[in-house]
């Protein structure tokens, strides 16, 4: 039988002290994203299990729960955030906001442990390995909201029903007289965009086989969709009638901006 992982093997594996390898593991002290990174990255290769009476996370979890955005202050994010502090506050917790900077040394699961969060959410973001370790390693439950892409290294998400939602979009513009139809895909192209795109096209199929579909990009805002969809209506000719669907809300809006400034 294999004798447990000792933490003087994990410090020897990281490089790094014993004291240093406690910190990292317990989410206290000063250091250095890249050691922190190391030593947490012996732990899970090496299976080092922490024993819950050395420290780190409490043993009684704090009421709050952590949602992390890569940005805040605009409709996705105010819509979520309204709904996870409505949420949190029937099962009785505090919503904390912990926004992703899109920086190396970014320590936000760090930040999460040594508040003792009861668990997170995270929207939009694309875990990597060492921050999904530090989670584990510190016992704090992960959810994943919309993720970008199909990989979820095994964690619970939560997403929106996308290629449904397409369908419904296909079948709806039909059902209003649409001649010809359009799709405005966002770049780059998430996980969510492509199953939109996927169960459109298959609504096409379903109730207009043979139509005419223009696929046009955009960056996933306003603007740009405004852009791509502009040579779109200003080749329409009389009597035609053109069905959009825009795969987020802000391209939506763009597309609205277009037909305005084309009458």
């Amino acid at each position: 039988m294999s004798s447990r992982v000792t933490l003087v093997a994990v410090a020897a594996e990281a490089g790094v002290s014993v004291g240093t390898a406690s910190r990292a593991l317990s989410g206290r002290g000063d250091l250095a994203p890249a050691t922190r990174r190391r030593v947490l990255t012996a732990a899970r290769e090496l299976g080092y299990l922490r024993d819950p009476g050395l420290g780190g996370r409490p043993s009684r979890s704090a009421l709050l729960l952590d949602l992390v955005l890569g940005s805040y202050h605009n409709a996705y994010s105010d819509e979520v955030t309204a709904g996870a502090r409505s949420a949190a506050a029937v099962a009785g917790y505090d919503l904390v906001l912990t926004e992703e900077r899109d920086t190396p040394d970014d320590d936000w699961p760090m930040r999460i442990h040594r508040r003792g969060s009861a668990g997170v959410v995270l929207g939009l973001i694309a875990p990597t390995a060492a921050q999904l370790a530090a989670l584990t390693h510190a016992d704090i439950p992960v959810v994943l909201m919309d993720p970008r892409a199909e990989t979820s290294r095994g964690l619970t998400s939560v997403q929106t029903t996308d290629r449904e939602g397409g369908l419904a979009a296909a079948l709806h513009l039909a059902e209003r007289g649409a001649t010809r139809f359009a799709i405005v895909l966002g770049s780059p192209p998430y996980r969510y965009g492509r199953a939109r795109n996927t169960g459109f096209r298959a609504g096409l199929r379903l109730v207009r086989p043979g139509a005419e579909l223009a696929a046009v990009q955009a960056d996933w805002g306003g603007a740009s969709a405004r852009q791509a969809v502009l040579p779109l209506l200003r080749a329409l000719r009389p009597g035609e009638r053109l069905g959009v669907f825009a795969c987020s809300d802000e391209m939506a809006a763009g597309v609205y901006a277009a037909a305005a400034a084309t009458g």
